[in-house]
């Protein structure tokens, strides 16, 4: 996806989980691709996770997005396919060796029909990322289970092309056709100055995501403030998300709220900075506060 978006024009440092993923993000790797929800398994929790960092808005922010189309295989082992059967009953032995795929949860839940379907019994087991799970299947970290059973994994086509070892044994795997993943472009701040700044960021945005911390506040305050705010009538609502509070600024069981806004076209003058600003006073008046993760 990184490659997608960027093209040729830069090098890329693969890294084996969306965490390390962020935490990359430096002078010397300036830009990031990170998951932030599917088409059909809804949000990237450890993505969400993320962004509860206090890096978001001071030194990280985001600055672009893209789709992927998502297309799972099912590989194993390249010494795991080996027979002298013809093709098809190769495939059919091999499959029904399989006693655990091996995959990211959300390309787990991705496939969960297929998988019902045609590896009823295996076991699923989670990885920090599909391209994870094909590693471990092509250096043989896990060939086998506990059981002595063949272990699989579900990832995309172009780790196949990655990773040495490997052998497609059915492709499309996915529940829905067109299942999508949105990822977004993360930048370091380093990368002002950086030619591909001028390439990738729109310099009219039209897409910002806010975190908000509510403290004590209770959650109907919140949106009556937004909706009274003048920032509200210059933007629509597009999602929401939430996660657990971490850093013990509010109660037990609070949450820090996520609210992605597209800026309404709008005759009149609308100063996105001045009013993220005038939000984030008037929600520190009721010990709440908010951040700019990103425009793009």
């Amino acid at each position: 996806v990184a490659h997608q978006y960027f093209g040729e024009r830069v090098s890329y440092q693969p890294q084996s989980s969306i965490a390390n993923v962020y935490r990359a993000l430096s002078p010397e790797i300036q830009y990031a691709c990170i998951p932030l929800a599917n088409s059909t398994h809804g949000s990237v929790i450890e993505t969400f996770d993320l962004l509860r960092d206090s890096r978001w808005g001071n030194e990280v922010s985001i600055c672009g997005e893209t789709l992927l189309k998502i297309e799972h295989c099912l590989v194993v082992h390249r010494s795991s396919s080996r027979s002298t059967k013809p093709s098809e009953d190769r495939e059919n032995d091999t499959m029904g060796s399989i006693t655990a795929v091996i995959s990211h949860e959300q390309a787990l839940g991705q496939c969960t029909n297929w998988l019902a379907t045609h590896l009823p019994k295996a076991k699923q087991i989670k990885t920090s990322s599909t391209s994870r799970a094909a590693q471990m299947i092509s250096d043989g970290t896990i060939l086998d289970d506990a059981e002595g059973g063949l272990v699989a994994a579900i990832c995309s086509e172009i780790c196949v092309h990655t990773y040495p070892n490997l052998t497609i044994l059915t492709r499309n795997l996915q529940d829905r056709n067109d299942n999508q993943t949105r990822f977004i472009i993360a930048r370091h701040d380093s990368a002002t100055d950086s030619p591909i700044v001028t390439r990738t960021i729109d310099p009219s945005p039209h897409r910002l995501l806010l975190r908000t911390n509510i403290g004590e506040m209770p959650v109907h305050s919140l949106f009556e403030r937004l909706a009274s705010s003048r920032f509200w009538k210059g933007v629509r609502l597009e999602r929401m998300d939430k996660r657990p509070c971490l850093d013990g600024s509010g109660p037990l069981w609070s949450d820090v709220y996520f609210f992605e806004f597209s800026i309404r076209p709008n005759d009149t003058p609308f100063s996105l900075k001045r009013e993220v600003h005038r939000l984030q006073v008037d929600l520190e008046l009721d010990g709440s506060s908010v951040a700019l993760l990103g425009t793009w």
